[in-house]
């Protein structure tokens, strides 16, 4: 609303309850309806700050909700998760800005939904996400029960294409004879002799390596916080995690040398003996590895660290080793993933289409 006297709009919006229970009011002013709404979102923002405890009213904005619920209801899930959310929250909030909450409509969800559609598998969990706001703001009888179905909006059925394939002997050949430096080999050689997740070894300690007992044993993982800050914490992605794999005497024979001059954790960034990897100083590390594979073996380029972890499963596979045995030794939690991945490779090899022409043939 624009005000006669003063030629500046004004916006009077409601912030919260006081320990009486009574509402919180104020009024915003601006030249243009763009600085009004700002000011708004950064008031509703300074007061939620400074009044964590504030009992819940109509006039919030979706973003700020989305917030709070991550910090009220989420406190006790992992990092991963609560970046996950705050990756999400980021999206929300840079597509609606200060948008209350009871202003938003099913046509506003759907537009911020579509526009992610040449990204399938982020566009479900963005739409799983605004669905479990929708239902905690209809909890609170914050928005009328059925004003908002995010999971009403279709998203694209196509699958995301992903590189989870088994390495190739080129590939295989080039991780022995590429002009690796000691620490690169010996990291690559532990994802392809072990099939540890990345932040599993990246974790590493020179006590969880017996080289005596050729065990390496998986019980803590790098994660990286909010901001960016890597740290290794005591757990693993769950109870099966926490396990002892078998270390091959190859890896021993081509890389003991380097992890007996090792102390604490094995791998750390560059010209640092404490530093846990980040990210960003991972990436890089990845990539100078990737490049001196790539000289040797061009399709070395699309290598992954996971890619070596079902490459170690199946592995495991055709050294006939049990499905219970396999998901013990990749800290699965249950034996659905190696299943599909044993199914796939039974398939493989059983190659029917040669096997009835052979049949056919002998007619």
């Amino acid at each position: 609303m624009k005000r006669k006297d003063t030629n500046l709009y004004e916006k009077k919006i409601t912030l919260g309850r006081d320990k009486s229970g009574r509402y919180v009011r104020k009024s915003v002013y601006g030249r243009t309806k763009y600085e009004v709404e700002q000011k708004a979102f950064e008031l509703r923002q300074e007061y939620l700050t400074k009044t964590p405890a504030f009992a819940p009213a109509d006039e919030i904005a979706l973003a700020t909700f989305c917030r709070r619920w991550v910090t009220t209801e989420k406190a006790g899930s992992g990092l991963n998760t609560i970046r996950a959310y705050q990756y999400y929250i980021n999206i929300v909030s840079n597509h609606f800005g200060g948008l209350l909450l009871s202003e938003v409509t099913q046509e506003d969800l759907r537009e911020l939904i579509t526009a992610y559609y040449d990204r399938p598998n982020a566009v479900k969990k963005l739409r799983q996400f605004l669905t479990l706001i929708v239902t905690s703001a209809e909890e609170q009888e914050l928005i009328p029960q059925g004003k908002l179905k995010p999971s009403k909006i279709p998203v694209p059925t196509m699958k995301r294409v992903t590189k989870r394939r088994a390495l190739t002997e080129a590939e295989k050949n080039a991780l022995f004879t590429a002009d690796l430096t000691e620490k690169e080999r010996a990291f690559l050689l532990m994802l392809y002799f072990t099939g540890l997740r990345r932040e599993e070894a990246l974790a590493l300690t020179t006590d969880a390596v017996d080289l005596i007992n050729k065990i390496v044993t998986v019980k803590q993982v790098r994660v990286c916080d909010l901001h960016g800050v890597p740290r290794i914490i005591p757990t693993a992605k769950n109870a099966t995690s926490l396990r002892n794999v078998p270390l091959p005497d190859r890896y021993i024979n081509l890389c003991g040398n380097y992890l007996k001059g090792c102390t604490g954790l094995i791998w750390t960034q560059e010209r640092s003996d404490t530093e846990i990897y980040a990210d960003h100083p991972f990436t890089n590390f990845w990539k100078r590895i990737i490049k001196k594979l790539s000289a040797v073996c061009p399709s070395c380029s699309e290598l992954t660290p996971h890619m070596f972890r079902h490459n170690y499963a199946t592995m495991l596979y055709y050294s006939n080793i049990s499905v219970k045995m396999a998901a013990k030794l990749l800290g699965h939690a249950n034996t659905d993933m190696i299943m599909k991945i044993y199914a796939h490779l039974d398939e493989q090899k059983e190659n029917t289409a040669e096997k009835l022409n052979a049949v056919f043939s002998s007619d």
